[in-house]
Formats: C-alpha cells, sequence, structure tokens
C-alpha cells in the first residue's frame, strides 16, 4: 500500500514546493511593482505641487513662473488637468481642486470677453494683459470642455464655478460655427483645418457627453446644446477617417487637403502619427495604428525629453505609450523627465502643460502597475 501512495506523496511534495517557490516569487514581482507606483506617485506629487507654484494672483496658470509673464489658456488647461490626475493612494485634495475651480473662473470670464476667441496673454505690471489671438480657436475650445467635464467628474459639484453654462454654451456654438463638412477649422479667420485639432475638439466634445450623462443633475445644459454635443462628437468620429486617413500610405494627414509627409520631422508629421492614441480616438485599423506607433518609436525615441530634434518636452506621448500598452517605454519617459527636472532649474523648454501631462503620465503609469500586479499570472512574466 505505501509504494502505491509514495509516488502520489513524493508527487505533492513537489507541487507544494512549486507553489511555495511561485507563491514567494510573484510576493517579489508585487512588492516591486508596489514600490513603482510608490515612486511614480511621489513624482505625481511633485508635479501638482510645482503646477500650483505656478498659479498668479489673476488664478491664470503660467507657462512656467509668473517672472517669464506668459499665460496660453491651452497649457493651462493641460496643467490644470494635470492636477486632477488620482492614483489609489493621491487624490485631489482641496488646495488642487479651489486651484482648478479658480482657473476656470478666469478661463470662463475670457472665454465671455472674448466671445469664445480666447488668446493668449502677457503679465505688464499687476495685470494679464491679451497680447495675441489663439494660435488654434478650436484646439483652446476642446482643452476647455476637457478640463470643465473632469472637474465636475472630481468635484462632483457646479457651486463656485461661475458663469460655466453661459461660457460652454458659447464655446459649443463657437465650435458649431468652425465646423464646415463635419470637421473644424482653426479659427473664423483661418480656415485651415488640422487632424490634430479635430481629434482635440472630439475629445472634449466626447468627455462633457459623457459628464452629462454621469452627473445630469451638476451639469445642467439646454437640451438644444447637449443634442449638438452628441451629433458633433457623431459627425467627427465618422469625419475624420474619412478626411484624415490616407489608406494609401497608412499614416493620418496633417490638414485635410495636404497629402505631404515629412518622416523625419516630430511635429507636426511623427506626433500626428500617435494622436489618436493620446486622446483615445476610436480608429478602425488598430493594426494600422500600432505599426504607426511602432514607427513612432523607433523615428523619435518619445521617451527622452531631451532629444534634439524637437524645442519641447512633449510629455503628451506618455499616454500614446500608455494607449499602446507599452509599459517599458512608459517608463523611461517618466525616469527622464524625473532625472532632467529634479537636479536642474525648471525653465523653457518645460511648461507647465508638460508637467500636466506628466502628472497624467504617472497616473496611467500607476494603472499598468496595478493591472500587472492583478494578473494571476504576474509570476510568469
Amino acid at each position: 500500500m505505501l509504494r502505491k501512495i509514495a509516488p502520489i506523496i513524493i508527487i505533492l511534495l513537489i507541487l507544494s514546493i512549486c507553489l511555495t517557490a511561485l507563491g514567494r516569487y510573484r510576493k517579489i514581482k508585487t512588492d516591486n511593482l508596489r514600490l513603482k507606483q510608490s515612486h511614480v506617485e511621489s513624482i505625481l506629487k511633485q508635479e501638482k505641487q510645482w503646477i500650483l507654484e505656478n498659479q498668479g494672483i489673476e488664478d491664470a496658470f503660467y507657462m512656467n513662473g509668473e517672472k517669464a509673464g506668459d499665460v496660453n489658456p491651452y497649457f493651462s488647461c493641460h496643467a490644470a488637468l494635470g492636477l486632477l490626475t488620482t492614483t489609489k493612494n493621491v487624490q485631489v485634495n482641496t488646495d488642487e481642486l479651489n486651484a482648478v475651480r479658480k482657473y476656470l473662473n478666469w478661463h470662463i470670464k475670457m472665454i465671455l470677453e472674448t466671445d469664445g476667441k480666447m488668446g493668449t496673454y502677457r503679465r505688464q505690471g499687476d495685470t494679464l494683459i491679451y497680447v495675441d489671438k489663439a494660435d488654434s480657436v478650436d484646439a483652446y475650445l476642446g482643452a476647455y470642455l476637457e478640463l470643465l467635464s473632469r472637474y465636475f467628474s472630481i468635484a462632483k459639484t457646479s457651486d463656485g464655478l461661475q458663469s460655466w453654462k453661459e461660457a460652454t454654451i458659447l464655446a459649443l456654438n463657437e465650435i458649431h460655427d468652425l465646423m464646415k463638412n463635419g470637421v473644424v477649422q482653426v479659427s473664423q479667420d483661418n480656415d485651415t483645418i488640422y487632424f490634430m485639432d479635430n481629434v482635440e475638439v472630439w475629445k472634449g466634445l466626447k468627455d462633457l457627453e459623457e459628464c452629462i450623462k454621469a452627473f445630469p443633475e451638476i451639469v445642467v445644459l439646454p437640451e438644444d446644446s447637449k443634442r449638438l454635443i452628441t451629433d458633433m462628437r457623431e459627425q467627427l468620429e465618422v469625419t475624420i477617417p474619412e478626411i484624415f486617413w490616407d489608406g494609401g500610405n497608412s499614416r493620418w494627414r496633417i490638414t485635410a487637403d495636404d497629402n505631404k509627409f515629412d518622416g523625419k520631422e516630430f511635429y507636426p508629421d511623427g506626433i500626428a502619427q500617435v494622436y489618436p492614441l493620446i486622446f483615445a480616438f476610436p480608429v478602425g485599423d488598430t493594426e494600422a495604428q500600432k505599426e504607426l506607433y511602432n514607427n513612432f518609436t523607433d523615428d523619435f525615441e518619445w521617451y527622452n525629453v531631451e532629444s534634439d530634434n524637437r524645442s519641447f518636452i512633449w510629455a503628451m506621448t506618455g499616454l500614446a505609450g500608455a494607449g499602446a500598452k507599452d509599459l517599458e517605454n512608459s517608463e523611461k519617459l517618466v525616469k527622464n523627465y524625473e532625472r532632467r527636472f529634479s537636479e536642474s532649474e525648471r525653465k523653457y523648454p518645460l511648461y507647465t502643460g508638460d508637467a500636466g501631462w506628466i502628472c497624467r503620465g504617472c497616473g496611467v503609469l500607476w494603472e499598468m502597475y496595478e493591472s500587472k500586479i492583478c494578473r494571476w499570472f504576474v509570476f510568469w512574466e
């Protein structure tokens, strides 16, 4: 009898030893991922603090300090979106939420004063002076709608937000006025139709539409405005691929009427190819989009913040990496950013808008780590 059960006992012992070893290995892997999560959370807190330090007395977020004196509402919106980034352990605190609310009140005031056509501002003395038209009215409005939606989803109240309905209705009507043949042009004075701008407008509309559905008692807009949001979002989803996708060459066109493409140019040609990943725009040919991302990574090493072939940091590329589920290069971007700007003065080409994108990159990187932790077979990787 003992001879019969001995092999079974041995097998069970071996299995027990293997499972114990695998369990310990999985714990080591999990602990390592938890440490990485804590690290990106520390970077997230650091960048949030720097953005807060760049909010001026007028409540606008400066591009890089009041001394530099420049405010670009597009970059300011993305800085504010960084403040609204969360992880399980890092939530939006009162100071951050108040800062975003104050900024939105300033932004809303400027929208109403300019009839939806905001521009750039410069500090002169104790005030901000309007100095130039927006280079892309459509993208500015898209960023505003995205920020407003995110604010509502975090604050879950409209208390203290002044005239947001009037400004939002005005912004929606301005976007509608700029829409020609199903896509949006830059401004009333510029009929150029950019792929990237249209993706950003779509993102703002989509987020606002989802926010209305999630918080109907907070985001209260007229029925005709809500229909307009859905109609324009649906139209852009159909028309953007029709106009901008170059199926013959499997790439995105930069403008509606331009078939030229320079694969050596990071901006606008290169980064346009990964814009759908950054803003989660639905694409039909996912394999082609994956190939575009791989080419973009190989050609430009977007995770290198000190690259010589571009002027700005372009930290938004981190969300392209996240959209492609490229954990390795997403990690590299955050590490390179931390090394570059934790040991040196924070000045041009770093903008608060880029810090906002890094915040968001840290948020999605944390989620990517969490996903690996939750997978049962993490020890096989």
